[in-house]
């Protein structure tokens, strides 16, 4: 099996309340891999790369949610399309 290590250095979430803060992240995790799971051609093209991906940045933007598990799959979304170049869709 191929490995991609992606690392976010820092997460912000603005208007999520604190006890709301681990749902999000374990959606956002949950979510990054089921995306990577789905594409290993995608996940071995970027293993593959000469050099690791560059830093990928984007700055905060309103996220419609029902709740803290559909905001990390949210984000989990935007971010795989920066890292693989398909875009959040």
């Amino acid at each position: 099996m191929t490995r991609v290590e992606i690392t976010i250095d820092q997460v912000v979430l603005r208007g999520v309340p604190p006890e709301q803060a681990a749902a999000v992240i374990e959606s956002f995790q949950r979510r990054l891999s089921e995306l990577a799971a789905a594409d290993p051609s995608l996940v071995a093209a970027l293993a593959d790369a000469d050099s690791p991906h560059g830093p990928v940045t984007d700055h905060a933007r309103p996220v419609p949610a029902a709740g803290p598990g559909e905001l990390g799959e949210h984000t989990a979304t935007a971010v795989w399309g920066a890292v693989s170049g398909a875009g959040d869709g």
